[in-house]
């Protein structure tokens, strides 16, 4: 079935404050294939569209008559008589729509019209970037699909992660395994945890180690995670210890199944943290591991012989050659060397003070009786 005619019938409406308008354009195939152009801004300006998609001219229609009935109630009125165009072929199908508008129309909106029009060149629709109603400037990041960019994102970040994780040398588990087997996928240690009390594969803790390091939560072992997140995992302290020592020895790998102990050091270094309640909160921790958790603390410084009190500290220096010193005297004996003036203050306070001296005669009787 041919697609042409198409009909055109544009109106063009004024607001009585003269200082805005609204335009509305239907396009019509002879398919029923129909298109609702909304056209709105200042008076003299081309403004912002939107555009509507119909496949039946009544839902068209429908679309026509709401606006343009919403528009009249909001102080609009109709501006001169109905436009009606009508394009025979696909040659006058740019003149009936109007240049400006074509180029604005969107390659997908034309196909809508008729399928066989050449659209190479067109660009799509553009979004309108104020509102119709209020004028002002829309958000459009949120018309996007926000879901797909949100996980692109995602990607992204957890592939820089990965990358700058694998390049380091100080926390980069896949250079670090090519030395000790501690690190490594294939490694068959397993071990007995002293948080939860059950014996797990060194290599599923590494791997889900790995994963909280680069910000990731699966939905497995949340308290494990937790105890990783606080620094109290065995798993965590291996890294660590492996990462900031100097020549240690490979001691808990092995390429058969074997069941091992953590040594001293180990269980030292996961005794003294706690995981805060928050932590535990954010990572989502049933209730049965938050008590083992708790609890662990306890039951590592028992392992360790710490449970009560901690170790006299090591002496980091030699001790000093002791001096002998001369004792102080005591008290009594300070105050019996003092000499003892209350005597000779009581002496004093009851002996008559001399008269003073008489005053000297002034100067003329001086001269007069040196003279005689």
């Amino acid at each position: 079935m041919s697609v042409y005619p198409i009909k055109v019938h544009s109106i063009s409406l004024d607001h009585r404050g003269g200082t805005k308008s609204y335009h509305l354009m239907m396009i019509e195939a002879a398919n029923g294939h129909s298109v609702v152009v909304y056209r709105w801004g200042k008076t003299g300006v081309f403004g912002e569209i939107k555009i509507e998609t119909f496949d039946s001219p009544v839902k068209a229609r429908k679309g026509w008559e709401k606006k343009e009935r919403e528009k009249t109630n909001n102080g609009y009125s109709q501006t001169g008589p109905a436009v009606e165009k009508i394009a025979d072929d696909a040659s006058g199908l740019m003149a009936a729509i109007g240049r400006n508008m074509f180029a604005k129309l969107g390659a997908s909106n034309v196909k809508h019209l008729d399928p066989s029009f050449d659209t190479n060149g067109m660009r799509e629709a553009d979004d309108p970037q104020y509102d119709e109603e209020t004028g002002k400037k829309l958000d459009t990041a949120r018309r996007m699909d926000l879901a797909s960019l949100l996980e692109e994102q995602k990607r992204k970040e957890e592939a820089e992660i990965a990358r700058i994780y694998d390049a380091n040398d100080l926390y980069g588990r896949v250079l670090m395994s090519r030395q000790y087997l501690t690190l490594d996928n294939d490694n068959q240690f397993q071990f007995a945890c002293p948080i939860f009390n059950v014996t797990t594969k060194m290599s599923l803790r590494m791997k889900l180690r790995e994963l909280v390091w680069m910000g990731k939560r699966p939905d497995v072992r949340k308290g494990c995670q937790a105890c990783m997140s606080a620094g109290k995992c065995p798993a965590a302290a291996i890294v660590a210890k492996i990462s900031y020592g100097r020549d240690v020895p490979d001691e808990y790998g092995s390429k058969t199944p074997v069941v091992g102990k953590l040594r001293r050091d180990i269980l030292e270094r996961v005794h003294r943290p706690m995981v805060l309640e928050k932590t535990l909160n954010d990572f989502g921790v049933r209730p049965a591991e938050r008590d083992l958790i708790v609890g662990a603390s306890e039951r590592i410084g028992k392992m360790i012989g710490a449970a009560t009190a901690r170790r006299p500290p090591t002496a980091r220096r030699a001790a000093l050659p002791s001096i002998p010193r001369r004792p102080l005297p005591s008290s009594r004996a300070r105050q019996s060397r003092r000499p003892d003036n209350s005597n000779k203050v009581n002496e004093a306070a009851r002996t008559p003070a001399p008269p003073p001296p008489p005053p000297p005669p002034p100067p003329h009787l001086a001269a007069a009786i040196n003279a005689a």
